[in-house]
């Protein structure tokens, strides 16, 4: 509700219009390709991001939110499975590439988050499920990003709310052991799971890297970093898109 927003949140609201308004003007000055560049962002921008982030701010109950979100995330993975399967038979659906698509990776995060807090909360066998489903998903289609996503939230969570009851601790020796199989064997896990991929049709960029051993390799990020660090040194206003 727009009027809920505007009451809980209404500073922030003409805080984003101003920074808008701030950032249309300073395109506009600034000419082409800036403003070009900008106003095929706005969507993104002024649409989609800042009123998320106005809602999501203006939410007192959070539990509302949760429930809101795992009721609906299982509509986000299946989407991602069906997308996942599509590629499998005919090799692309839509804009998505055939092996390597970082945007359906990055919003199966979120509903991947939501999943395992579920399955922890409910005891759901179903929301470990899916939360695995999207694991294979990433894995399959994503980048190393989301898998880094989960991973430091998982860890962060359980830092957080792990009590040494015997319950907890037979769950941590269980995935520790869990984890120790997985080490011991993790190649050749690895290495069958790239090959029934391929063999479906799907060629994972992020277990191929795996084997190639590439997996942390910053595809020449650090170089791109360095560049333009010395450009911002040489002109501070820069130059550009």
């Amino acid at each position: 509700n727009i009027q809920i927003i505007i009451m809980r949140s209404g500073e922030y609201v003409l805080l984003t219009v101003i920074t808008i308004i701030f950032l249309f003007i300073s395109a506009l000055l600034c000419g082409e390709p800036n403003f070009s560049n900008f106003t095929n962002a706005f969507v993104d921008i002024a649409i989609i991001s800042c009123t998320l982030f106005l809602t999501t701010i203006s939410i007192k109950n959070y539990n509302v939110l949760f429930d809101t979100l795992l009721k609906w995330s299982p509509f986000v993975v299946a989407a991602a499975i069906f997308m996942l399967v599509c590629t499998s038979i005919i090799g692309v659906v839509g804009t998505a590439q055939t092996n390597y698509n970082m945007s359906l990776s990055y919003y199966v995060v979120t509903p991947s988050c939501i999943l395992f807090l579920g399955f922890l909360q409910k005891k759901r066998i179903g929301y470990l499920l899916l939360f695995l489903a999207t694991i294979v998903v990433i894995l399959a289609m994503g980048s190393r990003g989301p898998m880094l996503c989960i991973g430091l939230f998982i860890l962060l969570f359980t830092i957080k709310t792990m009590r040494l009851t015997a319950r907890n601790i037979i769950f941590l020796f269980l995935g520790v052991f869990a984890a120790a199989i997985v080490y011991v064997r993790f190649n050749d896990i690895v290495t069958k799971l790239y090959q029934w991929l391929l063999s479906n049709n799907i060629d994972s960029r992020t277990l191929y890297k795996i084997i190639q051993g590439s997996i942390f390799d910053d595809s020449n990020r650090s170089y791109i970093i360095e560049k333009s660090i010395e450009t911002i040194r040489e002109n501070f206003f820069g130059i550009g898109f």
